[in-house]
């Protein structure tokens, strides 16, 4: 049975740790690829392909930016041909945007990238403790969506 004192030295452990496989996450990922988009741009193109056609202001509150912040990441990409803009069908003044071809065929590299990334840092992990670690970030997971 764990003390409180711990208790309190593990979870002062956790913040440190979850950074750290972050960065090992990333470093993993771009190990063969050092032209890899950023997590943000990564996470922008999963959002608007989960969502199907999300205005500016889905994007911009899902990433918890400013509406012009999240314009000026989306015109980077409609001038890189990965998202295309879509009147809505029901209020002229709403853009929506979707993936383009090219964006579908980038998000796709880059989430099985991270796919096997992910598999080689959780290699060496037993499947209980996949297990358990998989528990464990379902319920953190789920308490804070």
């Amino acid at each position: 049975m764990s003390t409180g004192k711990e208790t309190s030295e593990a979870r002062e452990k956790l913040l440190p740790l979850i950074f750290e496989m972050g960065r090992v996450l990333k470093s993993e990922a771009h190990k063969d690829d050092a032209e890899m988009p950023s997590h943000l741009h990564i996470e922008t193109l999963r959002f608007i392909q989960e969502s199907q056609t999300p205005s500016m202001s889905d994007i911009a509150n899902y990433l918890r930016v400013a509406r012009p912040t999240a314009t000026s990441l989306i015109n980077s990409f409609v001038e890189d041909g990965m998202l295309e803009r879509a009147p809505d069908t029901e209020d002229r003044r709403v853009v929506r945007l979707q993936l383009s071809k090219k964006g579908k065929k980038v998000l796709e590299e880059v989430m099985q990238k991270r796919t096997d990334a992910f598999a080689r840092i959780i290699a060496p992990l037993s499947d209980a403790d996949c297990m358990e670690l998989a528990r464990i970030l379902i319920i953190i997971t789920r308490t804070k969506s």
